[in-house]
């Protein structure tokens, strides 16, 4: 590392920071269940006869299994986690095969029968699949990518979107679908026999709709899918978030109600009690235990509960509700998506919130409550390392960390986005902070201890530990004693008379004198706010969008991003930003003369991932939809070499100061 301080992006080093080489959303091989890492799309929970609990990793396209022995691993898929890109028609991600060379999309279910196969809903790649004892991945039925209703034999079969899956004595699969694309409607129940053949058991399984409020007043109305579970004597029951009952179907589809009766409107309700009375709300999931009793977790009025459903119908609550989801670690239901059951009757919930803008809503585990309800136990993964706290090591919280700098004598600065404040590390892992959270936002002067720094995504360090964080189009000083002073505001000068807005600051950077550089995103130039003097363009032009090497205002870039520089004052920047750039992706180098050229990537070939020499090397540097978080960060080391972050792809790029060529140095293609 230089010596002098400079501003760069590193790896965390004190509470519970994701890693700037790779945020790995999983740990592929055995490891102790508290210490595993699930993604926060963990969705379906299965208990095989030995007690192995199958979990379906829907984020990580991964079946993961924790054993009896608290050893998590992944039993197929997971070799590719896919960027997540909106697309307008979904590709298939599917591959049969052993262990990890199985591929999956976002799989939302499993069985297990009682010879140890695991069954899956492969959701979005709309087949149903069987996992053998060994590992081995097959496909059951159905075509991958095809979205259908056609029943038949194996590939022949279509189906759309399975939702819940339950595998019966005799190896008959039970599949739920949520439909509604294709012109097809309802929420049917298919069923699989042993011999592969593919039938319909019911076209719709719910008589009314859910619905969700859009805008505005409307709504869009759709089916959810049922909840499915079969008892020892091969009884198919069904949780219905739509009628809001619960239903048991005979082998020849006939439905009874078992509990609940369908409801009048679209509220979430709760009440226990006969099976007339009782009424159910968001029936997330459904269970039996070894006893063949009925459990349901339901969210309605008051909160999240696991319900009891007794062989007349009569409905109990055995955990909950949930009081309060404020405390990660309280042991309660607040983000519970599954139920299952183990053979001693107690509870293994997943937890992983869907809703990720609040610090105690990021976090991913299972759950096991005792089967009274009395108690609960986080038996794999572990509760949120998000929040504000200062400490020591893992005791400090951050939320959102981004951009870091060095300062002196091992000393980082962290800009803690989500927060709102500057975070100090110290050599020995000691986190205090610069700023308060709630304070009306450092834009002009003032004392930092009266300050919070709004959205503050980027900050730049010079020689006497002062630190430069943009503020919108103003750029903003802290002094190490205190004061907060405005260094430039560049509003005259990123002004877009088009967008009739100012344009965003990029990339900031201190050079070995004190002069200040900062990247206009959209406008596309680097400003130098000199010590003394006015700000002005030092390279490119603003608003005049392209790509071209030279000096300075003769030189042209389209769309920047995270800027670094080197201990010779050369200034590099990603280039090429935004998913809807026809200029590709590069990295430029700007001189202390203001001499721009690129030292890799192509300005003429789309984002991609390949290595090799500069001419041939292709990079991505943002991800459609995640803003400026998922945009790809660089750094320099002393030779010279410059490291770009893909967040994209979740790997980490070398450039090589000897001759451009780009190789990738960590990480694995989409992991």
């Amino acid at each position: 590392m230089h010596s002098r301080p400079r501003s760069l992006e590193a790896a965390g080093l004190a509470g519970n920071p994701c890693a700037w080489i790779l945020r790995r959303r999983f740990q592929r091989y055995t490891s102790p269940a508290t210490a595993a890492r699930f993604s926060l799309s963990v969705r379906g929970l299965a208990v095989a006869p030995n007690g192995d609990l199958v979990i379906a990793d829907a984020g990580n396209n991964a079946i993961r299994k924790l054993s009896t022995a608290g050893q998590v691993s992944t039993l197929a898929g997971g070799s590719d986690v896919l960027p997540q890109i909106p697309v307008a028609t979904p590709a298939a991600n599917h591959a049969n095969g052993t262990g990890g060379a199985a591929k999956f999309k976002a799989p939302q279910a499993v069985a297990v029968d009682a010879a140890g196969n695991t069954y899956v809903a492969d959701t979005d790649n709309h087949v149903v699949r069987k996992i053998d004892p060994a590992g081995n991945t097959s496909t059951l039925a159905g075509q991958p990518g095809v979205c259908g209703n056609t029943d038949g034999f194996g590939s022949s079969a279509t189906f759309c979107l399975p939702t819940s899956i339950a595998v019966d004595g005799s190896g008959n699969v039970y599949i739920s679908e949520s439909m509604g694309l294709n012109g097809i409607t309802g929420n049917p129940i298919r069923k699989i026999t042993a011999a592969g053949a593919v039938s319909t058991v019911t076209s719709k399984a719910s008589q009314k709709t859910s619905r969700i409020h859009f805008s505005a007043g409307t709504y869009i109305y759709f089916y959810a899918p049922v909840r499915l579970a079969i008892d020892t004597s091969g009884t198919l029951y069904a949780a219905d978030p739509n009628d809001k009952v619960i239903r048991k179907y005979s082998p020849q589809g006939s439905a009874t109600i078992v509990s609940g009766t369908v409801a009048e409107d679209y509220g979430y309700h709760y009440a226990d009690g006969p099976a007339n009375v009782a009424k159910f709300g968001t029936m997330d999931a459904i269970a039996l235990d070894r006893k063949d009793r009925l459990y349901v977790l339901d969210a309605g009025i008051g909160g999240k509960r696991i319900r009891r459903i007794e062989s007349d119908g009569s409905v109990s609550t055995v955990v909950g509700p949930t009081p309060s989801c404020d405390d990660s670690n309280a042991p309660y239901l607040c983000w519970g998506q599954d139920l299952a059951i183990d053979a001693s009757g107690n509870f293994l919930v997943n937890e992983s919130p869907s809703i990720t803008g609040s610090p105690i809503q990021q976090y991913s585990l299972i759950r096991r409550f005792t089967s009274d309800g009395a108690s609960s136990s986080v038996v794999a993964g572990s509760t949120t390392g998000v929040g504000f706290a200062d400490g020591t090591g893992a005791a400090a919280r951050f939320y959102m960390p981004s951009g870091l700098a060095a300062g002196k004598a091992g000393k980082l600065y962290v800009a803690d986005t989500g927060n709102n404040v500057i975070r100090v590390v110290s050599p020995t892992g000691v986190t205090r902070t610069l700023g308060a959270s709630g304070k009306p936002c450092a834009s002009s002067g003032g004392k930092v201890s009266e300050l919070s720094f709004c959205f503050v995504q980027m900050l730049a360090v010079d020689a006497a530990e002062s630190l430069y964080v943009p503020n919108a189009a103003r750029i903003v000083k802290a002094t190490p004693a205190g004061d907060v002073v405005l260094v430039a505001d560049l509003a005259a000068l990123m002004y877009d008379p088009q967008m009739r807005a100012n344009d965003n600051i990029a990339g900031i950077a201190v050079d070995s004198v004190g002069n200040v550089y900062a990247a206009a995103a959209s406008g596309s130039a680097i400003v130098k706010i000199p010590l003394v003097g006015e700000p002005v363009v030092f390279a490119g032009a603003l608003r005049a969008l392209g790509h071209a090497d030279g000096q300075g205002n003769t030189a042209r870039f389209s769309r920047l991003g995270n800027m670094a520089i080197d201990s010779k004052d050369n200034l590099y920047v990603i280039d090429g930003m935004g998913d809807d750039n026809s200029v590709g992706p590069t990295v430029r180098k700007i001189t202390p003369a203001g001499v721009v050229s690129t030292i890799a990537g192509s300005a003429t070939e789309a984002p991609g991932l390949v290595d090799g020499s500069r001419a041939d090397a292709r990079l991505t540097v943002s991800q459609p939809g995640f803003g400026s978080m998922q945009s790809a960060r660089l750094r320099l080391d002393d030779q010279g070499n410059v490291y770009v972050r893909d967040s994209v792809h979740s790997v980490v790029r070398k450039i090589a100061v000897a001759d451009g060529s780009v190789s990738t140095l960590a990480g694995q293609r989409t992991r």
